[in-house]
């Protein structure tokens, strides 16, 4: 189960209006944690998702979140929009810089002011490749690149999967709902497509990212 990773952030990506939500109690959240400079770094990347809902503020996915019982872990959501107008590529590269900062923030313990902020265009930090639609079918293939591997869990439907060092810190990364899967999966893949892209390799080799592309209870 997730429990067995212990980790230190979980971020719930979903579909909506572009915004950062942090479902932890305050003694949870990183000291340098700048919910501000989140907010405006994906604004920046993703626009605002004018007439969008926000799914990410259901009590559902709050439920959900509570249900993981990671008392100890900061948790955060963040939603990326409802239309076409960013691609998935994009939006996958916004997350692994928001899981960067995260990481560096939970890891900070100096005392100096935390004012690194993700890139404006975070798809910089990825090679341009062809967006690739992935699925729970393509797992295999990925598995065969030994760059992901299946996370055994004893209830049949929870699928986890693990990348990175398989050391700590470990952050688990989930979607809250149907149609932001497949840019779990689509992570899934750039990650292992272009590890030596600038960021990634630095974040799976230095800690372990969880990979949760659904939450059977509230799909």
């Amino acid at each position: 189960s997730v429990l067995n990773f212990n980790p230190v952030v979980v971020l719930a990506i979903s579909e909506g209006f572009v915004e950062s939500i942090t479902f932890s109690p305050s003694r949870n959240q990183p000291r340098l944690f700048n919910k501000t400079a989140v907010d405006e770094s994906l604004t920046k990347a993703l626009g605002f998702g004018s007439d969008c809902e926000k799914p990410i503020r259901d009590a559902k996915v709050a439920l959900a979140m509570d249900d993981l019982r990671l008392h100890s872990a900061f948790e955060l959501g963040i939603a990326l929009g409802c239309d076409n107008s960013t691609n998935l590529e994009k939006k996958a590269a916004t997350v692994g810089t928001v899981i960067d900062m995260l990481k560096k923030t939970v890891t900070l313990d100096t005392v100096e002011e935390y004012s690194v902020v993700p890139s404006a265009n975070p798809a910089d930090h990825f090679t341009p490749d062809q967006t690739v639609m992935v699925t729970s079918a393509s797992i295999p293939v990925l598995e065969g690149k030994h760059c992901l591997f299946t996370v055994p869990t004893k209830n049949p439907i929870l699928k986890l999967y693990r990348m990175g060092s398989g050391e700590p810190p470990y952050t688990l990364v989930m979607a809250v709902e149907k149609r932001t899967e497949v840019l779990v999966y689509e992570m899934m893949s750039k990650w292992c497509e272009t590890p030596g892209a600038e960021g990634v390799q630095k974040i799976i080799s230095e800690s372990t990212i969880i990979f949760m592309p659904e939450i059977p209870f509230t799909q």
